[in-house]
């Protein structure tokens, strides 16, 4: 249960303003700050009435975003309501709707965080999932900590840079599992980050790929990896709807992104339309953001796993030794070269097609990759490529 005791875990101490009339309603508001970071704040305080949500709710809420607004800082949400006042009508529910508008025009604009109690349901919880930082399911001091982690490392406002901090993790420390980390994104993500710091976002969905938040060289990064081992790293639509949401959020916040991809293809047993729309989606965000990009190849990637994941929208693509890219499978590749007198021989045929189509040696001739690296120096290698774009921070 949310209550207004937990306000006091975000900010630094007596720092916390509050705002309005706390009888007016179980709503609290105010601002404060997070190690000097000004930051603005509403809690649903579900020890009130259940937290209802009221009109007077509503319009304390809106104030805080309008002053959050202005000041071009973060706000974060802690939301824990059973629900709107009976005797209220339609009025409570017509200005939810306006609440709806309020926090979805705030994307475009600042940080947003919401952490949810265990009465938020419905539309309540709705709300939330407009935020870019959403935690449920986790005691509240526990989200908050990530919450403070996020405030501090992660722009406060769109079109403002990301801070870049200190660290003592060595940027050529090499990781020597990394291979066998292949198959396990969190895992590798975790290997290449400082000090393996990774935020998880999106861990409940679509768990043939891990998406979320590593730092490199003390600078937060958009980081997503392929899970599965090959043959079982077929990507799915909601896949592709996770990617896309990590990408927006980079491109708001003006972050590096990169990611870690080997695939197979795409899931075959899905509505096909469904996962060819939400991979297009996805590809044409690619193309359309201009922030720092970097893809790593990590294993093989067949066909439109590559089109999408891949191509000329990353500044740089790396390849780890031994992984290639085919467009389909090599052996079908080698009896529609070679003609059906390959069947005979297709084993022979396909490996002779593979290393003249599809290794990261002749994709690196061919321009289409910028270079071949040992898996274990990756780190350095993406250290290195992020450094290259030091003005763009």
């Amino acid at each position: 249960m949310i209550i207004k005791e937990n306000i006091g875990l975000i900010f630094d101490e007596g720092s916390f303003c509050e705002l309005g009339e706390r009888s007016v309603c179980s709503v609290i508001t105010g601002y404060g700050t997070v190690e000097g970071q000004q930051v603005y704040c509403f809690l649903q305080d579900a020890s009130i009435h259940g937290g209802v949500f009221s009109l007077k709710a509503a319009e304390k809420i809106k104030t805080v975003y309008r002053l959050a607004l202005k000041a071009k800082a973060p706000i974060v949400g802690f939301l824990d309501s059973t629900g709107f006042p009976v005797d209220e009508g339609a009025e409570a529910l017509y200005a939810f709707s306006d609440l709806y508008r309020v926090v979805s025009d705030a994307r475009e604009e600042i940080l947003q965080i919401m952490i949810a109690g265990d009465s938020c349901r419905g539309q309540v919880e709705g709300l939330c999932t407009l935020a870019d930082f959403f935690f449920r399911g986790m005691p509240v001091d526990e989200a908050v900590t990530l919450a403070k982690d996020i405030i501090l490392r992660m722009p406060a406002s769109y079109g403002m840079l990301p801070d870049q901090f200190e660290t003592d993790d060595d940027l050529n420390r090499r990781i020597e599992n990394a291979l066998s980390l292949r198959s396990d994104g969190a895992a590798l993500l975790r290997a290449v980050s400082d000090n393996g710091a990774f935020l998880e976002i999106g861990g409940g969905k679509a768990q043939c790929l891990t998406t979320g938040f590593i730092r490199i060289n003390g600078l937060m990064v958009a980081a997503m990896a392929v899970n599965g081992e090959p043959g079982d790293d077929r990507l799915c639509a909601e896949a592709f709807i996770k990617a896309r949401d990590l990408l927006l959020l980079a491109d708001k916040f003006g972050l590096g992104f990169v990611e870690f991809i080997h695939s197979c293809g795409l899931k075959e047993s899905e509505d096909c339309c469904s996962v060819l729309r939400s991979a297009a989606e996805f590809a044409g965000t690619l193309t359309g953001t201009d922030i720092p990009k970097v893809c790593i190849i990590t294993g093989e990637v067949v066909g439109g796993a590559y089109s999408v994941l891949a191509g000329p929208a990353f500044d740089l693509t790396f390849m780890w030794e031994g992984s290639k890219v085919n467009i389909i499978n090599p052996r079908q590749a080698a009896e529609l070269v070679s003609g059906p007198q390959a069947v005979e021989n297709i084993a022979c045929e396909a490996e002779k097609y593979e290393e003249s189509h599809s290794t990261a040696e002749v994709l690196e001739a061919k321009g289409l990759c910028h270079r071949i690296i040992d898996p274990a120096d990756t780190r350095k290698f993406l250290a290195g490529a992020l450094e290259s774009y030091a003005n763009v921070y």
